[in-house]
């Protein structure tokens, strides 16, 4: 794969590698891994290096309402599997760690999630009955609410045998879901006020490998586009996109082969899949990123780099693919007039890049490296909804003593993109 192994400190818990067809799979848990520590000290820095605070920490970090949500192994068994895992909510503007809650038998937690009003969702899965055999099957999906005003944690539903891609997201003050039954995928509007899930959307395919299956969903503010898996037969698959109007009156579908003919490729779980004013990005566990435009019904590549950017060959947009190492951004708002992306896991690139969807032209900013190491990389980026950024950077080399990883908190006002 082309991503470097530097991707294991924010992946790891993902790299199952489970396929659409499976709704379980067996869990490696980073605790399990020798001479790493459980938990991480990662301090947090303004862009001139100022330290605002800290916090203790296991796993990925969720930029939400002004406020980073991040977690904290508590116990293990002998073996490394987590038995608990606390959920805190650490302030910058105030320096406050708050405990929000915490889970058993903590195996994954969802990279989707969704904030509407004030109220965080996410997927979590346990294991079912922890052993110290080291590797276990994950069979309950659970469904929590953050509540960033009461600062609480609650499970709303669990689901057993549930997928551990499950997608979500949120837009116009909805949220959007999926479920995998038997040879059925759902797409599922999530209500709130009675805690239910209203399905809209059905797909179905055959034991044979055929029929379609829902691989990912993005939302606008007016459209719902769904990225569904055709399976012709076990060999033959290809993408394409379902777009609907919020009525689920549907619109037009789109092929989507041009984002890769690898068929391993196209199997992989999505890591990020972004519809919105034409613009398509897709990211997938494997080695494929794709930023394209819908001109016509039909989907074509975006751009390539202006030569301006200075950014090597290898690196640069071709005719049909969008280079690995540049990835999108989170945002809770995804109908911005730019996208913004981030150059990962190179530590001799320590730039943003922000993409104006009406001229198709990309700029970029410089985040300065203070330390005298010059091996700390950019793992991901957040935007929240008041504009702020938080950007988290790990160590290259596993072989060093002290912390591993960073973050940047910051406004994005400060960055001078050129």
């Amino acid at each position: 794969m082309k991503k470097m192994i530097g991707i294991l400190c924010c992946f790891l818990f993902l790299l199952s590698g489970c396929g659409q067809s499976s709704n379980n799979s067996g869990i490696f848990q980073p605790s399990m891994i020798p001479n790493i520590p459980l938990n991480e000290v990662v301090p947090i820095y303004t862009l001139d290096q100022r330290e605002i605070g800290s916090v203790e920490h296991h796993g990925n970090f969720i930029f939400a309402k002004d406020s980073i949500i991040y977690t904290k192994i508590v116990s293990t068994t002998n073996k490394g599997l987590i038995t608990e895992m606390e959920y805190y909510r650490f302030i910058p503007s105030t320096g406050e760690n708050i405990k929000l809650g915490s889970v058993s038998n903590w195996a994954y937690q969802s990279h989707d999630t969704a904030l509407v009003d004030d109220h965080l969702y996410l997927y979590l899965s346990i294991i079912d009955t922890p052993s110290d055999m080291g590797i276990q099957e994950v069979n309950v999906l659970r469904f929590f609410d953050i509540d960033l005003n009461q600062n609480t944690m609650t499970e709303i539903f669990a689901e057993k045998d549930g997928y551990l891609y499950n997608s979500l997201t949120a837009a116009s003050g909805r949220i959007f879901t999926t479920q995998y039954l038997d040879g059925e995928s759902v797409l599922a509007e999530y209500l709130p006020e009675s805690k239910e899930l209203r399905p809209l959307k059905s797909y179905y395919n055959n034991e044979d490998f055929s029929g379609d299956s829902i691989q990912q969903i993005a939302c606008d503010e007016s459209t719902i586009s769904i990225l569904i898996l055709e399976m012709h037969s076990q060999e033959e698959h290809n993408l394409r996109i379902d777009r609907y109007d919020y009525d689920m009156n549907f619109l037009y579908s789109v092929d989507a082969s041009l984002i890769s003919s690898d068929r391993y490729e196209i199997d992989q779980p999505v890591l990020q899949f972004r519809v919105s004013d034409d613009f398509v990005y897709y990211e997938n566990l494997g080695s494929t990123c794709f930023l394209g435009k819908i001109e016509d019904k039909v989907l074509k590549p975006c751009m390539e780099f202006e030569d301006d950017l200075k950014i090597p060959y290898d690196t640069r947009f071709d005719e049909k693919r969008f280079d690995a190492k540049l990835i999108l951004a989170e945002d809770v708002k995804q109908d911005r007039p730019t996208m913004l992306f981030l150059y990962s896991h190179e530590w001799s690139r320590r730039y943003l890049y922000l993409f104006d969807k009406k001229d198709e032209t990309m700029m970029r900013a410089e985040i300065p490296n203070h330390s005298k190491e010059n091996k700390y990389f950019f793992v991901s980026a957040s935007r929240d909804d008041s504009d702020h950024m938080l950007v988290y950077e790990h160590y290259g080399s596993f072989a060093r003593k002290g912390n591993f990883s960073r973050l940047y908190y910051f406004s994005f006002s400060d960055l001078s993109f050129n």
